[in-house]
């Protein structure tokens, strides 16, 4: 009996210390429409699963908790916007790290329209890998110089899709 009680005491020890261990994480997203002004802040409003890695109470910025080198993918679906309406152009959203933009974080899309002059919407992403430090702020951005829309719902009947999403995960 004193065996199985030890070896069950080191089973908890290694199983308590490798979750401990467990890397940073999270999903961040949206899925309401939104327009982004030229080099503001897209709004997240959802959170999936996180761990050490907090989005802010107004949900334009991410922080990470842990020093440590992350993957980050973000997804943005959206069109050029101008007060309200889609207009036909090219677009980008960007992952700003500490305020400056992190080098091949851009995701660009050309949006236009079908044989029958509807707007196409277009989905873009970005995947880089950064080193961050316990307190790094993250936003993603529109790097567009004009206003851009966020679309939350595509029309046609179509399921309430993601607007902008954020992935983080710590690279052990």
């Amino acid at each position: 009996m004193k065996k199985f009680l030890f070896s069950l005491v080191l089973s908890l020890a290694a199983f308590s210390s490798s979750y401990a261990s467990c890397p940073a994480y999270a999903n961040f997203f949206s899925i309401s429409s939104q327009p982004v002004l030229a080099d503001a802040a897209v709004r997240f409003d959802l959170q999936n699963l996180h761990r050490y890695i907090t989005l802010s109470n107004d949900g334009f910025s991410v922080t990470v908790e842990h020093t440590g080198n992350y993957s980050i993918a973000l997804v943005a679906t959206g069109s050029l916007g101008e007060s309200g309406t889609q207009v036909v152009g090219p677009w980008s959203v960007g992952l700003y790290q500490n305020g400056s933009l992190v080098p091949g974080s851009v995701a660009a899309a050309h949006n236009g329209t079908d044989a029958d002059d509807n707007l196409i919407t277009l989905t873009t992403t970005s995947n880089v890998i950064v080193r961050a430090v316990k307190g790094d702020v993250f936003q993603v951005r529109n790097t567009t110089f004009s206003e851009i829309e966020l679309i939350g719902t595509i029309s046609g009947g179509a399921p309430q899709n993601t607007s902008v999403s954020i992935n983080f995960h710590q690279i052990r």
